[in-house]
């Protein structure tokens, strides 16, 4: 039989592994239960299986305080802060969802892989836009949410708006190039523009040719070899001889025998 895990410490949605316990009266499985304590401050003790499989990560109120929002959302008018700010409203919402809620498509990425958000936070959205304010306007594009250290928790001090492109080169799957020539860090995309080539060109020559990043860089594009391959097609097809017409059949010219 496998040595038990120590699940001591480690952190299920709003539950805190504190010690092991004993298995409830009653129950006649062999699971391991380890007893737990809520961000809400309450202890329970819980099956080890339902704890990793995900399916406890509160002491039950997270269900509570889920009714309640979606009570508050779908049922009732916003009324106050929310009504007047309803996009901050819609941030925060998802923010605390998809780091708390194990249903929430998003959780594995965040919930799962250790990003918080700050109980202050947590607590009500007039907490959140004391301390964000109202989202700015204009820019590039939609104004998103952005983390300062994308490992770090939703709270004031790691958290800032941004523009959509901001957040875009923020993400950890953004590939940076370095200039060969002065040294500048730059996206991949706005690397292919400085040096007049198309984004597309640029990937295909370092992906798919294997090229090294100052020959993708440097050599320019052959616009004639571009039109002659546009060209050939139709040169090719100029060339094809045009089908000649059927002959009808010749009658047969008999010669009178002498």
């Amino acid at each position: 039989m496998p040595a038990l895990k120590d699940e001591t410490g480690n952190v299920y949605g709003r539950l805190t592994v504190i010690a092991r316990a004993e298995r409830p009266e009653g129950l006649k499985n062999t699971n391991a239960y380890w007893r737990c304590r809520c961000e809400c401050g309450r202890e329970v003790v819980v099956n080890g299986g339902d704890l990793r499989r995900g399916n406890t990560s509160s002491c039950g109120c997270y269900q509570k305080d889920r009714t309640s929002e979606t009570k508050s959302k779908s049922e009732v008018p916003l009324y106050g802060l929310c009504a007047q700010f309803p996009k901050e409203y819609t941030v925060w919402y998802r923010m605390v969802d998809r780091t708390t809620n194990p249903g929430n498509g998003d959780f594995a990425t965040y919930g799962l892989e250790g990003i918080r958000c700050c109980p202050r936070w947590r607590r009500s959205f007039k907490n959140f836009l004391e301390d964000m304010g109202p989202r700015p306007k204009g820019g590039l594009g939609e104004i998103h949410l952005d983390r300062t250290d994308g490992d770090g928790p939703y709270a004031p001090w790691n958290c800032k708006w941004v523009s959509q492109r901001e957040n875009m080169l923020n993400r950890t799957s953004t590939v940076w190039l370095q200039d060969p020539l002065d040294g500048e860090f730059l996206c991949q995309k706005d690397m292919a523009r400085k040096f007049g080539l198309k984004p597309v060109t640029l990937q295909a020559r370092l992906n798919r040719l294997g090229w090294p990043l100052e020959k993708a860089l440097m050599t320019p594009v052959d616009k004639r070899m571009a039109t002659k391959h546009k060209s050939e097609p139709q040169a090719k097809e100029a060339k094809l001889p045009k089908p000649q017409e059927a002959m009808p059949p010749q009658p047969k010219i008999l010669q009178p025998s002498l």
